[in-house]
């Protein structure tokens, strides 16, 4: 199904830490989306009612935030 997100960019390279690449350490993350929320969600979220699965840093990328209720 392309729902024309961006792609992520590539993982650090083997040995760099994220703090040397400036990328937050959860980004390969599991994380939830529905078609027309703006949140992004952890898989047990009670504000969760359909489930598109991918990335947090694709769930960053295009342009979903973190759920204030599951925090993910």
């Amino acid at each position: 199904m392309d729902v024309g997100w961006k792609a992520a960019p590539a993982p650090a390279a083997a040995g760099e830490t994220p703090a040397a690449t400036g990328t937050p350490e959860p980004l390969e993350t599991t994380v939830y989306v529905t078609r027309t929320g703006k949140r992004f969600h952890r898989g047990n979220c009670g504000y969760l009612k359909s489930k598109i699965s991918l990335s947090r840093a694709n769930a960053l990328l295009n342009g979903y935030t973190p759920c204030k209720i599951c925090n993910p």
